[in-house]
């Protein structure tokens, strides 16, 4: 980096190697064969498993701590013999929005799993017009 002027100038007093990497290991889609294909189709599809799999263990720890709350705020009504206003909506709200964000959570896709199923169905419409 010694080398290197901010003004973009480059100072070289020996030898220079710029290693590029490999450009030969990317393949598009459209230039691959039905087995590539078919192996970009598993892997994409584990992907999509995975992230979906984070999101619904997402959602039943929302839905653990909203059972919790409502058990504590059970245990607190047998213990004062009465329902008090304001318990009520503390415990409406405790045990509501981690409800509501456990459904919300599970019903929406993340950008990242709908990344991979488009990569999925685009994949598969190339393995139909293989045939």
């Amino acid at each position: 980096m010694r080398d290197i002027r901010p003004e973009g100038d480059l100072i070289v007093n020996g030898d220079l190697t710029v290693n590029e990497g490999d450009q030969g290991g990317f393949i598009p889609f459209e230039e691959m064969n039905r087995e590539q294909l078919q192996g970009s189709l598993q892997h994409h599809q584990k992907l999509a498993k995975q992230e979906r799999s984070r999101i619904n263990n997402f959602s039943f720890k929302l839905l653990g701590v909203a059972i919790i709350i409502g058990l504590i705020l059970s245990v607190w009504y047998f213990i004062n013999d009465g329902l008090e206003d304001a318990m009520f909506f503390i415990g409406l709200i405790g045990v509501g929005m981690p409800i509501a964000l456990a459904v919300k959570g599970a019903e929406q896709r993340s950008e990242f799993e709908q990344r991979q199923i488009n990569t999925v169905n685009y994949i598969i419409t190339l393995i139909r017009e293989l045939r």
